[in-house]
């Protein structure tokens, strides 16, 4: 009754944990692996995958894809003449996908959902409410890199103990996690990723040429309803993509012109997005102190990752370091995802089967980022200025619960800006690169009687807990008197047009 879902940007899937412990994809009732993540509204109902695609390519006016990627921002969706959040459109599809394991199990149990492990906060948490909206019961997220790392670890494909470098390149985004194995424990020791860089980035370059070489060819200009027709869209050109994979030079008739597309141009064209994750791979092994000597394998994830350019460049980075991919790119990550599912699960609930498939599995995943708040601090001549002071260091294992203490800055202060912030690298002081995704609780001290003075630096101790589905809690305390703020973070509630979410804060007691 487990199952773990692969929520993807182009594509999803689903697993299951069968009887004789094995994970195994879930079809649909097409008998295809792979869901495009696509939603749509027509005939008086909602529509996901196949049917969703096709009314997309006929005109995105009653449908909506590729929607994951604006997890956590104030996009919205026009479907029908309503807007929609990447949030509920995310909930359909998982509802989809819902129904696809009652098909085959007739009840569902515990359910794990993928993210990107370069997902923010907000991202992480809208992936939560996504799910409770679609009726899932799920406890536990996972990492993308770290559910196909957790799924090869249970193949036995692997050659054996050692460091590895889980490359996932999919369809909306890019992530890079280096992990460690020892006989069936896999310990993450840090990721990162770029949030906007996938296949999808591939088939608009791929699209655009192929428009170029024919309006060069025919002298004509295309207009953005010619685009959305074959073989000018993007599931059109996505087809195109994967022959480019397999074949050096592809022939493509667009409305009885004959247009030649080579793999090498295609190639030069997307090479700056290709430089991208080569970056991002070599700050990742620089970030964890390893070189890629002391790698034993690439283990590949991610359906961009066949892309022979792709493929070409993990081994430029990783110096001929093994690529490892034993099972389908497109579903290790959703195998994994109910591997994490029946490790969570409770045991006692297993034949002897999967009992013996879970019983060595072991993982430990680590936080993504760097949290901290927002403190006045002074510099060499006194002079004051804002710092961000970090609690809960990126690397750490997880779940974890990290405390500071901070002190008042002067007689009669009456009140504690609790701010939270988020930064990939460890800033100090100020700067663009670090986001504040909580700016709005206060810590209001109690007022004193009449005659008395407050003494200055009064201890205000703050902790940061950091839970397995990597979500902050924070508490602010002025041990003296009790008062704290308790700050939980709650995305569902949009305040204007330039955040989507609010924080929801509580007091221990009733202030005056």
């Amino acid at each position: 009754m487990i199952t773990g879902i692969d929520l993807g940007t182009t594509y999803s899937a689903i697993a299951q944990f069968d009887t004789h412990g094995r994970p195994v994809i879930m079809t649909d009732s097409q008998e295809e692996n792979l869901v495009p993540s696509c939603v749509a509204y027509f005939d008086d109902q909602w529509w996901v995958g196949r049917e969703a695609i096709r009314q997309w390519i006929a005109g995105p006016t009653n449908a909506a894809a590729r929607f994951k990627r604006f997890m956590g921002t104030s996009e919205r969706f026009n479907i029908g003449g309503d807007t929609f959040t990447p949030t509920q459109l995310s909930a359909h599809v998982l509802r989809h996908m819902h129904q696809i394991a009652l098909n085959h199990q007739g009840e569902v149990g515990t359910t794990v959902v993928t993210i990107p492990a370069n997902f923010s906060v907000e991202a992480r948490q809208e992936t939560i409410n996504a799910a409770k909206h679609a009726g899932l019961k799920m406890d536990y997220i996972i990492n993308e890199p770290t559910a196909a790392a957790l799924y090869y670890a249970f193949s036995g494909d692997l050659v054996g103990d050692g460091k590895y470098a889980v490359y996932d390149f999919g369809g909306g985004t890019f992530d890079i996690s280096l992990i460690e194995l020892n006989s069936s424990q896999v310990d993450v020791i840090t990721s990162n990723g770029v949030s906007r860089l996938g296949g999808m980035d591939f088939d608009k370059i791929l699209q655009k040429i192929v428009r170029q070489k024919y309006e060069e060819a025919t002298q004509s200009t295309l207009d953005e309803h010619e685009l959305e027709e074959t073989p000018f869209d993007l599931v059109s050109i996505e087809e195109l993509k994967r022959s480019l994979s397999r074949r050096e030079t592809v022939t493509q008739f667009a409305k009885g012109t004959v247009l030649e597309i080579t793999r090498q141009e295609f190639e030069e064209a997307i090479s700056g997005l290709v430089m991208q994750a080569e970056v991002c791979c070599g700050a990742t092994l620089k970030e964890a102190k390893i070189s890629s000597s002391e790698l034993s394998g690439v283990i590949l994830a991610g359906g961009s990752t066949r892309v022979p350019c792709i493929r070409k460049s993990i081994q430029d980075v990783f110096k001929d370091v093994p690529l490892i991919e034993s099972a389908n790119v497109d579903e290790v990550v959703a195998l994994g995802a109910v591997l994490y599912a029946a490790i969570r699960a409770d045991s006692n609930e297993f034949n002897a089967a999967q009992s013996a498939t879970i019983a060595p599995l072991q993982l430990t995943e680590v936080t993504n980022m760097n949290f901290g708040t927002i403190v006045l601090d002074y510099d060499e001549i006194d002079l004051p200025f804002l710092n961000n002071s970090i609690i809960i260091r990126k690397g750490t294992p997880i779940p974890c619960s990290q405390q500071q203490t901070y002190y008042t800055r002067y007689d009669g202060q009456d009140e504690v800006d609790c701010s939270i912030t988020e930064c990939a690298r460890e800033e100090t002081e100020m700067n663009e690169f670090i986001k504040i995704i909580s700016d709005e609780s206060k810590l209001k001290l109690p007022k004193l009687p009449k005659g008395e003075f407050w003494p200055a630096h009064e201890e205000i101790i703050v902790t940061f807990s950091y839970d397995e589905n990597q979500i902050m809690h924070c508490s602010f305390l002025h041990e003296n008197s009790g008062h704290s703020q308790e700050v939980d973070l709650d995305f569902n509630q949009v305040t204007d047009d330039t955040k989507d979410y609010k924080i929801s804060g509580s007091t221990s007691q009733e202030m005056e």
